[in-house]
């Protein structure tokens, strides 16, 4: 509890009324036997209690002793093994106190230790104290049977045989008799495991129980990292994906992530899954070429006039190659006029180079193989783009004509996908006139121990016929964790060499994965983790920018951004034109 308190303040005053009730629960220490009255009383101190301890004036030195123990851990620096020899220390002190009845401590001077004495126990400390002190002032009587003190409800049980289960599913792939034990675990033996568990009511009807093992098992399998063997499973039913175990090609990178609820991070919370995405074939990249022939000579000259002289001139120096004469007449001057200003008559040449480090990161979701047609919006009257019209400028036997002549063709209806790989290619296509260093990167997965982060092209990889066929293995796989998919581009980002350095996030809808909110209908979690994962980019001297294809993304891009610049891409089918034009822009 302690910890929590420091390393979740957003929780701290929750907590703290957490606490207050339980202690208001609490037994009073005079009904209890004197031995759990003693443990009574440290339960207390650790909610932080200390204004409600009573005990027997004669056991106060055992009991301070006890408390500067626990007052101890308070300190920065304590760790597990502090809290396990203060475990140890704590039960010597009460297997020397005897379970005398409460009827039998009638007639002792009980005492309420005031908050000075505390304060006095803690700056002493236990050193000198002599723990056996008023032992012998006991009365004689026969001792009652020990019972362990009531639970405080928002702590849980501990339970051996839950954790000598994970444990064993922990060790499941390096002990081969381990999982011979684990394969043969029951669903009586895990009832029987749940029956000791004074959490679950075994009394409940068949289905309830049944869905009370399903969760059990589910909470398992999620803290071991492993999967239970499942029998009972329906054949045609498709399990759900495995995380998969790392390989020689994969990295693995840990990446804390943002509880808008607590208002703070969880640490280590999110495996990304780094791997060089696989070849395909070159004809995708020479036919986009080849179909945006237009395009691409356009885009081509555009990006020519951002590429730099080599040489640029210098004026108003105080050293240089050459004397500027203009400079020089204008100095001699202010001297006649008496004015006494440096002479800075030279001039030079320097050499200028574009210093621009970019990150492309491309929306790699199972949505994004959705064909384009659903996303293109209605007009009335003339398109946008003026190719969309035939000979008579009607839209309508445009698009018509163009669905008879891909039914004709056999060609497929082009996705959301296409346009995104189409869009790489132009622009690497241009990129490479200009020689600003970039990279390119796609994400999916699913769940936070499987965040899928594929290298399409690295920053330090040149660019050639790899790369070409990577772009044509650009697919739809699974879902959109964006949080650490942002926190490793920008720390790739972080390490790149260049004085302007951008991460252009290209998306079809907002941020969506299992696990990532309370629910899968929950979508605030996830908006506002992508929102601090975009802030800490920002942080870094990175600048961010999101562009969504999708309709609605105004409605969620506003909170996902906040003053980080996006834009709403109305017609999808203009992702290849315009992406190279919002490029241009965030790079002069």
């Amino acid at each position: 509890d302690q910890r929590i308190g420091k390393e979740y303040p957003g929780v701290r005053r929750a907590a703290g009324l957490v606490q207050a009730i339980e202690l208001g629960r609490r037994p009073s220490q005079r009904t209890l036997p004197l031995r759990q009255a003693f443990i009574e009383n440290l339960v207390r101190v650790s909610l932080d209690g200390e204004s409600t301890i009573s005990f027997p004036k004669p056991l106060e030195p055992i009991l301070a002793s006890a408390i500067t123990t626990l007052f101890e851990l308070r300190q920065e620096g304590t760790t597990v093994e502090d809290a396990a020899e203060s475990a140890l220390t704590l039960y010597e002190m009460a297997e020397k106190i005897p379970n005398l009845p409460p009827e039998a401590l009638q007639d002792m001077e009980w005492s309420d230790i005031s908050q000075e004495m505390l304060e006095q126990m803690q700056e002493e400390g236990s050193d000198g104290v002599d723990v056996s002190d008023g032992l012998g002032d006991l009365p004689d009587g026969e001792e009652m049977p020990y019972e362990s003190p009531d639970q405080v409800d928002f702590r849980g049980d501990f339970k051996p045989e839950m954790v000598q289960l994970l444990m064993r599913m922990r060790m499941q792939q390096t002990d081969e008799q381990t999982e011979e034990d684990l394969s043969a675990l029951t669903e009586e033996q895990i009832k029987e495991l749940l029956e000791k568990s004074v959490e679950v009511d075994m009394e409940e009807d068949a289905e309830q129980i049944s869905a009370t093992i399903s969760a059990f098992l589910e909470n398992l399998e999620r803290e071991a990292g492993q999967q239970l063997p499942d029998d009972d499973a329906d054949e045609g039913e498709e399990p759900e994906p495995e995380a998969p175990a790392p390989s020689p090609e994969v990295k693995l990178f840990y990446y804390d992530e943002w509880d808008f609820r607590a208002y703070d991070y969880k640490p280590r919370w999110c495996t990304v899954r780094e791997r060089v995405l696989e070849q395909g074939s070159e004809e995708f990249y020479e036919k986009t070429l080849h179909q945006y022939a237009g395009l691409v000579s356009e885009t081509q000259r555009q990006f020519e006039l951002l590429k730099p002289d080599n040489f640029r001139k210098i004026k108003r120096l105080e050293d240089g190659e050459d004397i500027d004469i203009d400079a020089a007449i204008e100095f001699m001057v202010q001297k006649k006029a008496g004015h006494g200003d440096v002479p800075k008559i030279y001039w030079r040449r320097n050499k200028i180079e574009r210093d621009v480090a970019v990150a492309f990161l491309l929306d790699m979701s199972a949505s994004t193989d959705e064909e384009i047609e659903k996303h293109r919006p209605k007009r009335n009257g003339d398109a946008t783009d003026g190719n969309s019209k035939d000979a008579t400028g009607d839209q309508k036997r445009y698009y018509q004509s163009v669905a008879q002549e891909r039914s004709q063709n056999g060609e497929p209806p082009k996705r959301i996908i296409d346009l995104e790989r189409e869009s790489m290619v132009l622009l690497t296509h241009a990129l490479e006139v200009i020689g600003d260093r970039y990279g390119i990167y796609g994400f999916s997965g699913y769940g936070r121990d499987n965040v899928e982060y594929f290298v399409i092209k690295d920053f330090d990889e040149f660019f050639g016929d790899d790369v070409r066929r990577r772009i044509d293995k650009v697919m739809p796989i699974r879902s959109t964790r964006m949080g650490p998919a942002i926190r490793h581009t920008a720390a790739k980002l972080e390490e790149a060499n260049a004085k302007a350095k951008i991460l252009f996030l290209v998306s079809d809808g907002r941020p969506q994965d299992h696990g990532y909110g309370r629910d899968r209908t929950e979508k605030d979690y996830a908006i506002h983790d992508t929102h601090k994962a975009l802030i800490e980019a920002k942080n870094l001297g990175i600048t961010p920018f999101a562009l969504t294809v999708d309709k609605e993304g105004h409605d969620y891009l506003g909170a996902m951004c906040g003053d980080i610049a996006y834009e709403v891409l109305g017609d999808i089918s203009l992702l290849p034109s315009r992406l190279p034009t919002l490029y241009r822009r965030l790079t002069v």
